[in-house]
């Protein structure tokens, strides 16, 4: 550890650096866990990455730092200013190289992040999130002196509810002395960061020139094959035919499981009405308020049909067919839920309007449906009563619906109809 101590330091990111940061990610999971949806969809790139940063830049005060080993990154991290109390910096996007994990290198990192936060910026506390299934980066941190604050925030992911929990650290709380040229370097990236600009700038320009010598007559040729062929092809079989789409959550277990890839076929409905108990792919409406930056594709089961009331007690589904609760309900028969239905349970009322649908998934402790929705957009129309969401958002309309989700094609062991 004293040899990385000696070889450590952080400079100012580079864009040149975000195809290696992004190569430290290993999967999905990890993904979200580190950007918590603010790149949009898995997989990230080098430029997303860096459109983020600089849009970012422009909203708050913003620095996006890497430790380097040598000359070699190993860890990144940024600190922005989110209050108006400039004493309060908060850090995000930490990661460290894959290969480095389980080392120190993330103590030693936060260590100088500390410095960095405390004597340059001259920050009182840093403050931070870590979603609690992240158990490898709480003991980082906790290692580094973080603490757990008692503040929590809900992020949807993956189809899931993550729970996202708060840490700090007081200047008073940290252990070092202060050294004014601890960040020489820092100091001298951040004078020549013009110069960084300018010699970006010229580099595009030059790419931008060799490419326009190509051939005229063999860029339009290859343009308008490639553009024939695919606008053709996608259009044909995406427009008419199927759906494609993975479930990435346990969401739908034991009907879909995780992982699986499935097909669904988009004529289903064209002289039907989807029917209580059919699967279905459909574009989630709320997907603008949960962070993504298009829409994104759900697989959910029928439950409440158009002009129904459906009311949920104590892990009971009654449908009251004509919405009229004066009359007595059917019992909803679920043979296909994964286990004992224990979370969630209700008590919950659906008054579902004309032509939407009411969704749920089989894997009800586990699953964010229609449930998740209804409080969560209840809880954001209580915080902000003069813009509040249609309640009516919940439920799915028909036109939203892009298919009947029939067969799973991948894995082949998982290879079967869907009912």
């Amino acid at each position: 550890m004293n040899n990385q101590e000696n070889k450590l330091y952080i400079r100012p990111y580079r864009p040149e650096d975000a195809k290696k940061v992004i190569g430290w990610i290993n999967d999905e999971k990890q993904f979200y866990q580190w950007s918590a949806g603010r790149l949009g969809g898995y997989p990230a790139d080098d430029v997303t990455l860096n459109e983020y940063y600089e849009k970012l830049s422009k909203q708050e005060k913003l620095y996006v730092m890497v430790a380097c080993e040598g000359n070699e990154p190993v860890g990144q991290f940024i600190m922005r200013h989110p209050l108006e109390d400039k004493t309060e910096v908060r850090m995000g996007f930490i990661i460290v190289d894959s290969s480095k994990r389980g080392l120190g290198y993330g103590k030693l990192m936060l260590q100088s992040a500390f410095k960095f936060g405390f004597e340059e910026i001259r920050a009182e506390k840093l403050t931070l999130g870590v979603f609690e299934e992240n158990d490898s980066a709480i003991k980082c941190y906790e290692k580094a002196g973080l603490k757990l604050n008692g503040k929590e925030e809900m992020f949807q992911l993956m189809d899931e509810v993550w729970k996202c929990k708060d840490m700090e650290i007081n200047k008073d709380e940290t252990e070092y002395e202060a050294k004014p040229d601890l960040f020489e370097e820092v100091q001298n990236e951040l004078k020549t960061e013009e110069e960084l600009k300018e010699k970006r700038k010229k580099e595009r320009k030059e790419k931008k020139q060799k490419e326009q010598k190509t051939s005229a007559l063999k860029e339009a040729l290859s343009w308008v094959f490639t553009v024939a062929v695919s606008v053709v092809a996608a259009y044909v079989i995406v427009t008419y035919i199927i759906v494609n789409a993975v479930v990435p959550t346990g969401s739908m277990e034991n009907t879909i499981m995780t992982g699986d890839r499935m097909i669904g076929l988009r004529f289903s409905y064209w002289f039907s009405e989807p029917e209580r108990g059919d699967v279905v792919v459909f574009d989630f409406p709320l997907y603008e308020y949960y962070g993504y930056k298009k829409p994104v594709n759900y697989v959910k089961r029928v439950i409440g049909l158009p002009g129904e009331t459906v009311v949920i007690e104590n892990s009971v589904v009654y449908i009251y067919k004509d919405g009229d609760k004066t009359k007595e309900p059917v019992i909803l028969e679920e043979d296909y839920l994964k286990e004992n239905w224990i979370s969630m349970t209700g008590p919950y009322e659906f008054v579902i309007p004309k032509d939407c649908y009411l969704m749920l998934g089989d894997n009800r402790n586990f699953s964010a449906d229609a449930r998740t929705w209804y409080t969560n957009v209840n809880n954001y129309n209580a915080n902000n009563p003069n813009n509040p969401i249609d309640e009516d958002i919940i439920y799915i309309h028909k036109d939203d619906i892009l298919g009947k989700a029939v067969c799973k094609y991948w894995p082949l062991n998982h290879i079967g109809l869907i009912d």
